[in-house]
């Protein structure tokens, strides 16, 4: 893995992005098995801080929000 030093997207756009209503979900950009989820902990802290309770999940198209 080569660190990227920086959180994206950024903590001043998620702070933007909780004032305007708009819901998140979490993604991982791995590519082995053995990095999927990595910084999950770190992104649910940051979100947490900013004021997110929730985030949303999707199955068959259909979102669903679910509690951290």
């Amino acid at each position: 893995r080569k660190p990227i030093g920086e959180t994206y997207p950024s903590k001043q756009l998620l702070e933007e992005a909780y004032n305007l209503g708009i819901e998140i979900t979490f993604g991982s950009d791995a590519h082995s098995v053995e990095h999927v989820g990595f910084g999950y902990e770190d992104a649910i802290n940051l979100a947490k801080d900013i004021g997110y309770k929730k985030c949303a999940t999707f199955y068959k198209k259909e979102m669903s929000l679910i509690d951290f």
